[in-house]
């Protein structure tokens, strides 16, 4: 089995630059990550609020546009409609009363048969068989 390997580090074996230096270093390093997260930071937001407003102004825009279409459409059914009561004029003409034709006589009613109404119908076909069989014999 290898030994366990154990890394001893001297900062004379570095070349460190003594504990002092070494702290200076890293508030150097952290102010310097600080400002550099601020100046990202403050981009971010400047060009959020350039593309809202390039946002905006497109959507402006956009909306304008579509405001011209639909006016130019109307327009255009505008002229469409004028063009078709040009191409059809709306005349009406009264008949004289002797070219009047009277409108067709309802049909009647139906009127239903009742009971009674049955019976003498009956009677008066029985009626009529019997003369014809009197006349015959």
């Amino acid at each position: 089995m290898r030994p366990a390997l154990k890394i001893v580090r001297r900062k004379d074996d570095l070349g460190g630059l003594g504990p002092d230096l070494e702290c200076d270093a890293y508030k150097a390093a952290a102010e310097k990550a600080r400002i550099q997260k601020e100046f990202a930071e403050k981009a971010r937001l400047q060009f959020m609020q350039q593309s809202k407003f390039e946002s905006k102004e497109k959507l402006t825009e956009i909306k304008q546009e579509n405001a011209e279409k639909i006016a130019a459409k109307e327009k255009m059914d505008k002229a469409k409609n004028y063009a078709k009561s040009i191409q059809k004029p709306k005349v009406i003409v009264s008949k004289p009363l002797d070219e009047y034709i009277p409108p067709p006589p309802k049909p009647e009613p139906v009127k239903e048969e009742t009971f009674t109404d049955k019976i003498l119908n009956q009677l008066e076909e029985h009626d009529k068989l019997l003369a014809l069989v009197k006349e015959h014999y």
